[in-house]
């Protein structure tokens, strides 16, 4: 209830949380070698601390590109639940940790490349109605009656 009344407040949490995911992405994919407590949390943290500061002082982009992404990610995953093709994350993250990085389905890549186009387009729709929205707000109450 605490975070319905404080919007920004939310997005920061909220950022703080996907900015701790991207630091434990970012130690997977780039800094596993380095194999040190101390810079695994120094990212983790420092990514959730950016994250949070940038989601509350930037709220409507924050939402646009959030919703946009995890609106591109849903379509392009039930897509691969009916049509086949789409290796779970976890799947990848084992064979790429393991070296078998061609294990990989072409057809994964293929699903990325439309969460990307369907990130793209999402976002484009989400802020031209954004844009005209706030440009009907800044109208005289009257125009708006045309």
């Amino acid at each position: 209830m605490l975070l319905v009344k404080f919007n920004k407040f939310a997005a920061a949490v909220i950022g703080a949380w996907a900015g701790y995911i991207l630091g434990l992405f970012l130690n997977d994919l780039a800094l596993w070698p380095i194999g040190l407590a101390w810079v695994f949390w120094l990212v983790n943290i420092g990514c959730a601390i950016v994250c949070a500061v940038l989601a509350y002082n930037f709220f409507n982009p924050a939402v646009i590109l959030g919703t946009a992404f995890i609106g591109a990610y849903a379509l392009m995953r039930g897509i691969g639940m009916y049509a086949g093709g789409f290796q779970n994350e976890y799947t990848i993250a084992t064979e790429i940790g393991s070296g078998a990085a061609d294990n990989i389905l072409w057809t994964t890549y293929a699903y990325l490349v439309g969460i990307l186009i369907m990130f793209i387009v999402g976002s484009i729709v989400q802020f031209k109605m954004f844009n005209k929205m706030k440009e009907e707000n800044k109208m005289h109450p009257y125009d708006r009656l045309r």
